[in-house]
């Protein structure tokens, strides 16, 4: 009887976390109600804090309209002016830079939103549903680096709230779809495998590269070890026999109709299979219309006559990828440390992941789920410390850094179960714990209610207008009230103001993440015996 309690009591304190989760991302979706019509469902605004204030979820959302309503992965001449400057022109076929893996996935929430009048609406509730089953799945990793149960839900909230995927899940990109898949690749490559999961490996695998090529390079981990799982070495009469399974088949079966896919859009835009949009090289739509032109599209302009030190490192196109080493340590530097776009200014609470995954490599039982780990995370930061624009454009913190930082932040339960196990320990972390997930919290919650479009140092610079490069930007648009919340646009603007708004979003958060982390205590009280 008191195990069925138990149970129920479980099912249902997880239904209230999912329901209280979902109504907080519900909250920073983007939009405005005026004159009984949603906006931005039939044009494109491209105002900062709408949802077309970037090209790279335009872009991608121009695609998924072509494949929908035009039957074509081409796009038109008003879908190109929209894309640019993330299109490619190839002869006289316009298309979009990105992989067509998030238009794909938009498809059957356009023709929904198309049928209901919304498409814009429904098709980027893409990501807000990826982000809350994201919080399921690093909670998963962290279960596998150590975490006990209620600490590693924590550390899928951190992650949710406390860095800047709260503000790209509303956004049409790839980055918390990327995440899914990453932890999705790492749960399979340390279960036992069965010839299934293989497969499902395999399907992850080529789906990941769909979304975007680097995953390709990232996801490299846990598929090389599914591969070398079970690989046998045995000795017979001095010589040593390589016995290798057929994990490389089952994996290969799965990614295959990836690749013909990918093959068959290649194709029918370039005449090549192989022949990627990344490296024809972009394209800026003839200025046929300058209303369409973004704050990004300008500064774009504008450094083409700034000062050699005020422009951006080219980035390499045709043949040549867009990468260079001998910028490596600036672009660190920029992604881990600096104002403009840094784990340490947008999301410090990250940096406790780094004492997790130490911890879950020095025990044995977590150590080969920790190498994984580690060099995923290293891969990411590797890729674009060295990539030309480690900004990520017109961006809210370090955006491509966004896997890693989910993998750090489900090595915050590992820590967080090592330190409350231990008396003092864990009330020194409850106190860093508190200070860094405010702040990060708060950060992110400010960067999720205004804009995501925040100019690198060099851009805002070669603007006329004062334009500053760090969360000051947002701050200035809260103090203005242009909130970009659907909810606060259509139900409490005339209750609260913007700067109350985001402290009652803050403190909400938060507190789910408190929550979680003093259920953690109270569960690991009894093995806290340690000296």
């Amino acid at each position: 009887m008191r195990k069925s309690i138990g149970t129920i009591t479980t099912v249902v304190g997880a239904l209230v976390l999912i329901v209280l989760a979902a109504l907080a991302i519900s909250t920073f979706i983007k939009g405005d109600y005026i004159n009984g019509h949603f906006v931005n469902q039939t044009s494109f605004d491209t105002s900062i804090g709408g949802p077309f204030e970037l090209t790279n979820s335009t872009s991608r959302y121009v695609l998924t309209q072509a494949m929908v309503d035009n039957h074509s992965f081409a796009l038109t001449d008003s879908q190109a002016r929209y894309a640019s400057p993330d299109l490619v022109k190839f002869k006289d076929t316009y298309l979009s830079i990105f992989t067509p893996g998030i238009s794909l996935l938009g498809i059957p929430l356009y023709w929904l939103g198309k049928s209901w009048g919304v498409p814009q609406l429904l098709t980027y509730l893409l990501n807000p549903v990826v982000l809350l089953l994201d919080i399921g799945l690093v909670a998963l990793v962290s279960r596998k680096l150590g975490s006990s149960p209620k600490l590693a839900i924590m550390s899928g909230l951190i992650f949710a709230f406390a860095t800047n995927a709260l503000v790209y899940a509303n956004t049409y990109t790839q980055h918390v779809v990327t995440v899914a898949l990453i932890c999705a690749s790492l749960l399979l490559a340390v279960s036992k495998l069965r010839w299934w999961q293989r497969v499902l490996l395999g399907v992850v695998y080529g789906a990941a590269v769909l979304v975007d090529i680097p995953n390709a390079f990232m996801l490299l981990p846990p598929v090389l070890v599914a591969i070398f799982k079970d690989v046998e070495l045995t000795t017979i009469k001095d010589r040593v026999k390589l016995q290798l399974p057929l994990t490389g088949v089952w994996l290969l079966i799965g990614v295959l109709p990836f690749l013909v896919l990918f093959g068959y859009y290649n194709y029918q835009l370039t005449g090549s299979y192989f022949t990627l949009g990344q490296f024809i090289g972009r394209y800026d739509y003839p200025d046929t219309n300058p209303t369409v032109k973004t704050a990004e599209t300008k500064a774009a302009e504008l450094l083409q006559t700034a000062t050699p030190s005020a422009k951006l490192p080219e980035l390499g196109f045709g043949l040549d990828l867009p990468f260079e080493s001998r910028s490596q340590l600036e672009g660190a530097h920029i992604l881990l440390t600096s104002r403009q776009r840094s784990w340490w200014y947008y999301s410090p609470v990250v940096w406790l992941g780094v004492l997790g995954l130490t911890i879950a490599y020095l025990t044995s039982t977590t150590k080969k789920t920790a190498v994984m780990v580690i060099s995923v995370i290293a891969i990411d930061i590797l890729l674009y410390s060295s990539f030309g624009d480690p900004w990520g454009g017109w961006a809210f913190g370090p955006r491509y850094l966004i896997p890693a930082a989910a993998l750090l932040t489900a090595g915050i339960g590992t820590v967080a179960t090592y330190c409350l196990r231990r008396r003092w320990l864990g009330l020194g972390l409850a106190l860093v714990l508190a200070m860094t997930v405010v702040f990060s919290v708060y950060t992110n919650v400010l960067g999720g209610v205004t804009t995501a479009a925040i100019p690198p140092k060099g851009e805002a610079e070669a603007l006329q207008n004062d334009t500053p490069w760090t969360t000051l930007y947002n701050q200035r648009l809260v103090t203005q009230n242009r909130i970009s919340s659907l909810v606060f646009n259509e139900y409490l603007k005339d209750i609260v103001t913007g700067r109350e708004f985001i402290t009652y979003l803050t403190a909400f958060c938060s507190s789910l993440i408190g929550v979680m982390f003093v259920l953690g205590w109270w569960e690991n009280r009894k093995v806290g015996t340690q000296k």
